[in-house]
């Protein structure tokens, strides 16, 4: 009887396969490897990685760690905060010299991104009396994903990577955790760079928004393209979904404000007249809209809404000169806004700030637990 020869037999599998020798070597050299990556954590930071956000970490080095002024008054949001607030105007109106109003705004900038730059930065959060943070509806809607997962791997906690909306971004989160195969990935120029320590943040636009630079004169040009109505299916960021992920850091950013003695007053900023008529004949969109505001009132922090009127009629926006496009404010369309928010601040006694008196505090009530509308 002919016999099948060893080759196609599977008695040599009745037993799972011993680790060698080898395999222990390699799984211990990538043990001492992840160690000293996180050992020498700060220094790698020096070191740009693909996944870095540049502008974070320019302001942090400029406005925060190379700063000789304590800041008092931080600006924080996204870009429009960014070209939404004048530091000089807010000084005077708070009282304190312009050098203790620092605008730490970031693009695509979100509550996690603020609570970041405090944690990191002990001294800023011990300096900080009063945090101005301008919120928007795309910041809290699950769709802003692709606009934050990449900066996201690099300073988030654990516990920050196992809430995401996701479960395949909680899995890279975790992976990347265990072995940063994302975080810490530079290209070899980078690494070389790096270990000659000619690595550093910069930022072409300097500290100031766009105003100040040849692309100022690029978007003002494109400006008549804004004048037109958008289409409502190009306003995604105004949704009735809610990301629970997002929540939970708005959350956690209220609680850091309040634990440090901290005020916290959310902004909301305008937007042009033809996308204000766009959102209010859009049912869908109004829809939206009232998510935004019921979650902005359950979460117990004042907020000045200059993105509805009576306040955005009394800025005195001239929408054509004012704007940049359907949200980003011009030099002039920011002085007004500033004014008008500064005037709001005093009236509501977040203004002027006090040296003899200590930070109030952050809530003016418990925050809900909030439940979106079926």
């Amino acid at each position: 009887m002919f016999r099948s020869s060893s080759i196609f037999s599977f008695d040599t599998l009745t037993a799972l396969p011993r680790p060698t020798r080898s395999f222990w070597l390699a799984a211990g050299i990538c043990v001492a490897l992840r160690l000293l990556m996180a050992a020498a954590g700060d220094r790698l930071e020096r070191i740009p990685a693909h996944c870095t956000n540049h502008r974070l970490m320019y302001l942090e080095q400029t406005l925060v760690r190379d700063n000789p002024t304590p800041p008092k008054v931080l600006m924080m949001g996204s870009s429009l905060m960014r070209y939404g607030l004048i530091e000089d105007q807010v000084a005077a109106a708070a009282g304190v010299r312009p050098a203790e109003v620092v605008n730490l705004a970031l693009e695509n900038g979100s509550a996690w991104d603020a609570l970041v730059l405090l944690r990191r930065n002990p001294k800023l959060a011990a300096s900080a009396r009063l945090v101005i943070y301008a919120i928007h509806p795309g910041e809290i809607n699950p769709g802003s994903r692709a606009r934050w997962i990449d900066n996201f791997y690099q300073f988030s906690t654990l516990g920050e990577k196992v809430i995401a909306d996701r479960w395949s971004d909680r899995t890279r989160l975790v992976l990347d955790w265990a072995w940063p195969y994302q975080s810490q990935r530079r290209d070899l120029v980078a690494w070389l760079a790096g270990l000659r320590g000619q690595t550093g943040y910069t930022d072409p636009d300097g500290l100031r928004p766009a105003w100040d630079t040849a692309l100022f004169h690029r978007l003002k040009a494109r400006s008549p393209l804004y004048e037109r109505p958008p289409a409502p299916e190009d306003l995604a960021g105004i949704d009735v979904r809610v990301s629970t992920q997002h929540l939970q850091h708005l959350r956690e950013f209220i609680g850091f404000c309040r634990d440090h003695g901290i005020r916290l007053h959310f902004l909301t900023t305008p937007t042009r007249r033809v996308y204000d008529q766009v959102v209010a004949s859009t049912e869908s969109l109004r829809a939206g809209m009232r998510q935004y505001e019921a979650l902005l009132c359950s979460l117990g922090v004042q907020c000045s809404m200059f993105h509805k009127p009576p306040a955005r009629l009394g800025i005195g926006l001239n929408d054509r000169e004012d704007f940049l496009d359907y949200s980003h404010l011009t030099p002039g369309g920011a002085r007004k806004l500033t004014r008008a928010v500064a005037a709001d601040l005093l009236a509501r006694g977040v203004l002027p700030l006090h040296a003899d008196s200590t930070a109030r505090t952050t809530l003016t009530r418990a925050p809900a637990e909030w439940i979106p509308a079926q």
